[in-house]
């Protein structure tokens, strides 16, 4: 009765990893499109919240696009003004 037990207990050490094996890919392919709506779904709802509180907020101040003024002021290197030359020494 030795070697039954023997066969045995090799069935199981190889059969019991299988198992395992199926199970884990059997929750991975049932989970992650769960997991990947479920995040999609958060973000959606945090960015229209994040929307709908901006729209608010333009409309409690009554900011809109037409209030903003344009500005096309071309800045070069130098200010318009003059250009003073200082001479300075340096300090030890």
């Amino acid at each position: 009765m030795d070697f039954v037990n023997k066969n045995f207990s090799n069935f199981f050490r190889t059969l019991i990893p299988i198992a395992i094996f199926f199970v884990l890919c059997y929750l991975f392919i049932t989970l992650v499109p769960v997991i990947i709506i479920a995040g999609i779904s958060i973000w959606l709802v945090s960015y229209l919240i994040k929307k709908i509180k901006l729209w608010k907020s333009n409309i409690k101040w009554g900011k809109s696009k037409a209030d903003v003024e344009i500005v096309d002021e071309i800045q070069g290197d130098f200010p318009q003004g003059e250009i003073i030359d200082v001479e300075f020494r340096e300090v030890k």
